[in-house]
């Protein structure tokens, strides 16, 4: 009789029951504790810094050709994952 899941859930859990030695289980720990910090610290930035996202519209606008309206989502994550960037970026799209 076969299981009444579809195999592709019985293949995330099997992946999920996977055992790992514990050096790599710490390491992705690690990796997934810096990464999430480092969003975090993107966020707060972002929020000290709002005018970071118009920066980042009005560069894609020149350089691409791309509507700010349609790029707003895309330079906000590109603005959270960019952090360290747009902190030494002039205040001003110009460099005043």
């Amino acid at each position: 009789m076969t299981s009444p899941e579809p195999s592709w859930l019985r293949g995330i859990s099997r992946l999920l029951d996977y055992r790992l030695s514990i050096t790599v289980g710490k390491l992705l720990e690690i990796g997934l504790w810096l990464g999430f910090a480092y969003v975090i610290i993107g966020v707060v930035c972002l929020f000290l810094r709002p005018d970071g996202v118009e920066i980042l519209q009005t560069r894609a606008e020149e350089q691409f050709g791309i509507p700010p309206n349609s790029i707003y989502e895309v330079a906000t994550i590109a603005g959270v994952l960019l952090w360290p960037v747009m902190m030494v970026l002039p205040t001003s799209p110009c460099g005043g």
